[in-house]
Parts: C-alpha cells; sequence; structure tokens
C-alpha cells in the first residue's frame, strides 16, 4: 500500500463535525490499515544471531563484529553465589558448624563489648550529676551562712575513686 492511500483514509477529528462519528470510523480504519499492513510486512531479519539449532550441529566459530563483545558479563553477583555453593558443597558438616560457631562468638563478643561501653558511660554521668548536686548544695550552705557541708556517701565514694 502506498503512503498517499494512508493520507486519504487519516482525518483529524477537529470536534465540530456535529456527532464526531466520521473521525472515529477514519481512525477506526487507520487502525484497520495498520494492522493489516503489520500482517503484510516480513519480520525483521536476525543479525549475527546463530539459531539455537545452528549452534549444536556446527563446531566453527561464528563470525563476530568487532563492535561485539566477545561474550556476555556475567552478573558478579551470580558468580559469588555459585562459588559459594560450590564451597558449601565441598566442606564438611563439622567445618561448616565450627565456622558457624566462631561467627557467633564473635558476634557476642561484640554485643558485650558494646554493652560494657554503655555502661561505662552511663557510670560516668551518673557520677557527674552527683558531684554537680554536691557542689550545688554546699554553694547553697554557704549562701546561708551554714557551717555544714556536704560530701559524697562511702558508696558514691567508691563509685567516684574507681
Amino acid at each position: 500500500m502506498d503512503d498517499e492511500e494512508d493520507e486519504e483514509f487519516v482525518e483529524v477529528d477537529d470536534g465540530d463535525d456535529g456527532d464526531g462519528e466520521f473521525g472515529a470510523a477514519a481512525e477506526r480504519a487507520h487502525q484497520l490499515q495498520q494492522q493489516v499492513k503489520l500482517r503484510v510486512q516480513p519480520p525483521h531479519p536476525r543479525r549475527h544471531s546463530p539459531s539455537s539449532e545452528d549452534a549444536k550441529f556446527t563446531l566453527k566459530p561464528k563470525f563476530r563484529p568487532s563492535s561485539a563483545p566477545a561474550r556476555r558479563p556475567k552478573s558478579a553477583s551470580l558468580a559469588r553465589h555459585a562459588l559459594d555453593n560450590d564451597e558449601k558443597l565441598r566442606r564438611s558438616p563439622a567445618s561448616i558448624s565450627i565456622a558457624y560457631l566462631r561467627v557467633a562468638a564473635e558476634k557476642k563478643k561484640t554485643r558485650d563489648r558494646e554493652f560494657a561501653r554503655e555502661l561505662f558511660r552511663e557510670e560516668n554521668e551518673l557520677k557527674k550529676k552527683i558531684s554537680v548536686k554536691i557542689e550545688q548544695a554546699n554553694k547553697m550552705m554557704t549562701i546561708i551562712g551554714s557551717s555544714t557541708s556536704f560530701g559524697p556517701a562511702p558508696v558514691c565514694e567508691l563509685l567516684l575513686r574507681s
């Protein structure tokens, strides 16, 4: 079919033709013509892609343009998973459980260290708060004119010295 025939059927429906039927009919005719055109056209030729049947029976190397990559690169994650699976198949169950226990022990040590650091921080904050309160109380007593002064309790002294 010619391009001239395509142009004859396609008209713009600008909405001022009253019922709008002519524009819709032209659109349907155009779509039908496009479908017929697609059926008549031959499929695009496959370039440089041998079919699976050809690949099974031929042993000679295929022509590859210089712009094409040598082969498709494998995903790094797929290669890593394949390596991990190979290692797991070769390792014995005992060595796997020993490795698991080592990793679990390291995680536990890390958690314990973090917990100890948090306790140490809290202890230091508490000591600072106690000493600030004692200083405030002693200043208040001095302002009042009292001769009494406050100091850390024996238990707190142990905390303050440690």
